[in-house]
């Protein structure tokens, strides 16, 4: 693993939908700064990628990459997400 791979790995523990509801509901509020809705996203997309909802992840974190192109770790989890598809790694 690269160091631009650390911490890009699923976790072992089990996230609860409580933790996920914040960034939901930023997301989902038509008068959220979009600097905050950016970051709602990309932790919604980390929370979707570390329960291996890839499907969902990729949502929130293209949208993230749209609204903010240089987001390095955004781009890290697509990365991630890409060269595990190209392993047949779902």
């Amino acid at each position: 693993m690269s160091r631009d791979d650390e911490g890009l790995e699923p976790k072992d523990r089990e996230i609860s939908d409580d933790v996920a509801s914040l960034p939901i509901e930023v997301v989902s509020a038509v008068d959220a700064d979009p600097a905050l809705r950016a970051r709602a996203r990309f932790h919604l997309g980390r929370l979707h990628y570390e329960r291996g909802d890839h499907a969902a992840a990729r949502e929130q974190l293209a949208a993230v990459l749209a609204a903010t192109p240089d987001h390095r770790r955004a781009r890290g989890y697509l990365d991630a997400m890409d060269r595990a598809a190209g392993a047949g790694v779902a």
